[in-house]
């Protein structure tokens, strides 16, 4: 991951620390004391080497390791049912029934990516037209779910994809994933290089095709994605990218699931949504007295 400079703090980073000035002016004094004070800055080195790799491990060992919730999990929460028990994570979450709705979810997310961009977030390493991909727990209910962050750039696609999702929110958990959330990370988040302005919260929803297709099954899979477009279409949408890259199969329920909706085509426009950025335009307008926690409420909008 390629991080600015002035962003070295950035807990999900793993570029090493850079020697401070200090540092570096110590070391200089100790070889010019000559050979005996050389094995002692050897020593202080290697001690200097392993506090880095020890940090870095730290780093690591701070990314989230739990297995993805299922997406019956998480359209669980939407309608606020009772556990799936297929879950890997189910006995973190909390009692019988889902703890929390979308909107509080997308809010503690938010918060916890706020006190520490490392914790519980590993970037992924996947790009596409729109955003890069984040692991992402909620770690005091173990909650495992993506992240699709954007740039400023790209924001308005990721805002219309968000917006997708809610007209087809009766497909959420079935033939899509089910999208908790989008909100505007008050904190400097980076990715590749590239500042990060608006995150949406998707469940996993399976295995690229790629991986899974092969001559044997290949008829099997065409005839369940022209069911999954069939539904599509029958909600007044048509996928401007249908290709197997965008399309993943959800083993658990034995399904396909169409992702990527920034690029749909709908057949009949639908009514427009209510402006999801109001609220944050109000609260930059009642000045800087708002708290932190207000900023961060401030800046959701779930998609369910």
């Amino acid at each position: 991951m390629s991080t600015p400079k002035h962003s070295s703090t950035e807990g999900s980073g793993s570029d090493e620390e850079p020697h401070s000035p200090s540092t570096a002016a110590a070391a200089r004094s100790l070889l010019s004391r000559g050979r005996g004070n050389s094995r002692q800055s050897t020593k202080g080195s290697k001690r200097t080497r392993a506090g880095r790799d020890n940090k870095q491990t730290s780093r690591e060992a701070r990314q989230s390791k739990r297995p993805y919730c299922t997406i019956a999990c998480i359209r669980g929460m939407v309608n606020r049912d009772p556990l799936d028990k297929e879950c890997p994570n189910w006995k973190l979450h909390g009692g019988q029934r889902h703890p929390m709705e979308p909107q509080e979810f997308t809010h503690q997310l938010h918060r916890q990516l706020a006190r520490d961009r490392g914790l519980g977030f590993e970037q992924l390493h996947v790009c596409g037209r729109t955003g890069y991909l984040v692991k992402a727990t909620l770690l005091s209910h173990g909650y495992t779910v993506i992240i699709k962050a954007t740039t400023v750039q790209k924001q308005h696609r990721l805002q219309a994809e968000a917006n997708n999702y809610h007209h087809l929110r009766s497909l959420q958990g079935h033939q899509i994933p089910v999208c908790l959330g989008v909100f505007q990370p008050r904190v400097t988040y980076w990715y590749h290089g590239e500042l990060m302005a608006q995150m949406m919260i998707l469940s996993w929803s399976g295995t690229r095709l790629q991986r899974v297709i092969n001559y044997e099954n290949s008829s099997f899979f065409e005839e369940e994605r022209k069911k999954a477009l069939a539904m599509l279409r029958s909600h007044g949408v048509v996928h401007s990218d249908s290709e197997w890259r965008n399309i993943l199969w959800d083993d658990p329920s034995g399904r396909l699931v169409v992702i990527d909706l920034e690029d749909v085509k709908w057949l009949k426009r639908p009514r427009a949504l209510e402006p999801t950025s109001g609220n944050t335009r109000r609260v930059h307008r009642a000045g800087a007295g708002k708290s932190r926690q207000g900023l961060l409420s401030s800046s959701t909008a779930v998609c369910t």
